[in-house]
């Protein structure tokens, strides 16, 4: 399925953006390996806390008659706000 190849791939561009961030910040010669597994638990344990908090609440939201447009102006700027970090990030 073409959501699967296209998740996997946004996943291994954003893994390898944090990993390099997280090489950066190690001394030379330290292994990433725990480090970046650490990291990475840390932010699946953020995203399941977000969506047990988001989840009921999007849901209890969603039958508003305002919530359509407002869902997707937030969901443009979010991913306004990330085309702007990756521009910061490939060239600054």
């Amino acid at each position: 399925a073409p959501e699967v190849a296209l998740t996997f791939a946004f996943g291994l561009v954003h893994g390898l953006g944090f990993a390099s961030m997280l090489q950066a910040q190690l001394s030379a010669g330290a292994s990433i390996l725990v480090p970046l597994l650490g990291f990475n638990l840390g932010v699946e344990v953020g995203q399941l806390a977000c969506v047990v908090v988001a989840f009921p609440l999007l849901i209890g939201l969603g039958h508003q008659r305002w919530a359509r447009p407002a869902f997707a102006s937030l969901l443009v700027a979010l991913a306004l706000l990330g085309c702007g970090f990756t521009f910061e990030r490939i060239f600054a």
